[in-house]
């Protein structure tokens, strides 16, 4: 992947392709967790991050999460965010969580900016 993104191509894709692209990675080497969950207990031991996989120029501090909607999420991904500010895992205190549902896929380009391809409508909650 990054040799694409080395001869200026993007990243991107649907779930986990869209997962990598941000800077802080919920990686689930501990195990799956809920919105309940992990709004409940934001530092629960299933909650494992990867950093550093990417640093792209205009997609910093993000957190990815997929399956968004269908899955209830929002708990997860706001968790998620406030652990990566409170860990230090982003810069200037402050974070962005992204999410895609399923029939949504993110892709980043080689500048670095994010773009949502979907098969349905997509509303923009901004």
């Amino acid at each position: 992947m990054k040799s694409v993104v080395t001869k200026g191509g993007g990243s991107g894709g649907g779930s986990a392709g869209h997962h990598i692209n941000s800077t802080v990675v919920y990686d689930a080497c501990g195990g799956s967790v809920t919105s309940d969950e992990a709004l409940y207990d934001p530092y629960d031991p299933a909650i494992t991050f990867t950093t550093g996989m990417f640093a792209w120029p205009n997609y910093a501090g993000t957190i990815n999460d997929s399956h968004f909607v269908t899955r209830d999420r929002m708990g997860r991904t706001m968790a998620f965010v406030a652990r990566a500010i409170e860990d230090g895992l982003t810069t200037g205190g402050a974070a962005w969580g992204v999410g895609v549902d399923d029939a949504g896929s993110l892709f980043i380009d080689k500048n670095g900016r994010a773009n949502l391809y979907s098969g349905t409508p997509v509303t923009n909650c901004g």
